[in-house]
């Protein structure tokens, strides 16, 4: 009996922590997605001011 309650309190440790976690890749992804458009709007700019310069 003893060992029982832990485990229900590990189950439920662990279960917040899952959506916290993907939330935080969640926000990492799109950061990385945003800062990889920027990189690439940037670079087409440069090209672009490359090609009337």
């Amino acid at each position: 009996v003893v060992g029982k309650p832990p485990k229900r309190e590990g189950v439920k440790l662990i279960n917040p922590e899952k959506p916290q976690s993907s939330k935080a890749v969640d926000l990492e992804e799109v950061v990385k997605t945003l800062a990889g458009a920027v990189k690439e709007i940037s670079y087409k700019l440069a090209r672009a001011e490359k090609g009337i310069g």
